[in-house]
């Protein structure tokens, strides 16, 4: 064997195969968020699926109720370091991947967040009432209004997800107002698309 093919041949193990099964993570744009305002998303349970507009859906299989944040992230000089030293292979996979904004926000808490029905809900929510005391804060045990008076953390994630308690019974279709204050002094509105709920 030639001295090239043998140095080529070493080269070629020492580089390695692995670049073909490597998945590179998307770009890191910062650890920390600052919120710009929001959307409001209905998820089915079943699925995952998001809700579309004037679609029917049976209680059961109604999900959440989710504020999903828009956010601009913090850039910062963080820059994620997975080796343990000095080699020319490929060591970056998808499990080591950091997600931007995994510190959550900086400096906001949530303030205040008030839910109206834009729809006449029962006999005693009428169209424009305040149904927080209706929807469930998921992953604690607290309803909206409950939540709120007693977490002052600032807010960890992108989204915050609320369920519903009860099915609506003098009209079905659920359209909900939302309007956040956070303690930036920040306000932000946003309606979500009418469906129905059976």
């Amino acid at each position: 064997m030639t001295k090239t093919k043998i140095l080529l041949l070493t080269i070629l193990f020492t580089v390695g195969f692995t670049f073909q099964n490597c998945k590179k993570c998307p770009p890191f744009e910062g650890a920390y968020f600052d919120i710009q305002g929001f959307e409001i998303i209905n998820y089915t349970t079943t699925s995952g699926d998001v809700i579309e507009e004037n679609q029917v859906v049976e209680f059961p299989f109604y999900g959440s109720l989710t504020l999903s944040f828009d956010v601009e992230y913090l850039a910062n000089h963080f820059e994620p370091n997975h080796s343990n030293g000095f080699s020319l292979m490929q060591t970056v996979y998808a499990e080591d991947c950091l997600s931007s904004g995994v510190n959550g926000s900086k400096e906001e808490r949530i303030k205040s967040l008030t839910v109206l029905t834009l729809n006449d809900f029962n006999d005693v929510y009428r169209a424009n009432d305040t149904i927080n005391d209706m929807l469930n804060v998921v992953g604690t045990p607290y309803n909206l209004n409950e939540y709120l008076d007693t977490d002052t953390s600032l807010i960890q994630n992108q989204e915050f997800e609320l369920d519903l308690s009860i099915p609506p019974s003098l009209n079905e279709a659920f359209k909900v107002k939302m309007i956040l204050e956070l303690s930036t002094n920040e306000t932000y509105e946003a309606e979500s698309i009418p469906f129905i709920i059976k």
